[in-house]
């Protein structure tokens, strides 16, 4: 995605994609090109928007621009720490599935040796 302020590039890198997806914060519109299904990119929006106001809750809805900075920045890392929680699961998984995969491949190896 490339950054998009009320319309304007915030960088000037040239992009070949069409999509452009908006978010509200703040009352500011910012706006990214990207390469992903529009409907995709609108579940990150929603999501995004719910760490937001999870964080602004956190932070007594304050208004201050300060308070913006610190509430993107708690958003961000409530995200962060959800990311690598959901990683870590999915690694346990991972290693579960490999671990019974290779019981089961020795298992199978064993029979056909007997049977063989």
């Amino acid at each position: 995605m490339s950054p998009r302020e009320n319309g304007v590039p915030i960088n000037k890198e040239p992009s070949t994609v069409e999509e452009i997806v908006s978010i509200d914060l703040f009352g500011r519109q910012f706006q990214f090109r990207t390469d992903k299904p529009l409907e995709d990119c609108k579940e990150v929006v929603e999501k995004l928007k719910q760490y937001v106001s999870q964080a602004e809750e956190q932070t007594n809805n304050t208004a201050s621009v300060q308070n913006r900075v610190v509430v993107l920045l708690l958003a961000g890392m409530n995200l962060a720490n959800d990311l690598v929680a959901t990683e870590s699961e999915a690694l346990k998984f991972h290693d579960r599935v490999d671990r019974k995969s290779s019981d089961l491949l020795n298992k199978l190896s064993v029979f056909v040796s007997n049977n063989g």
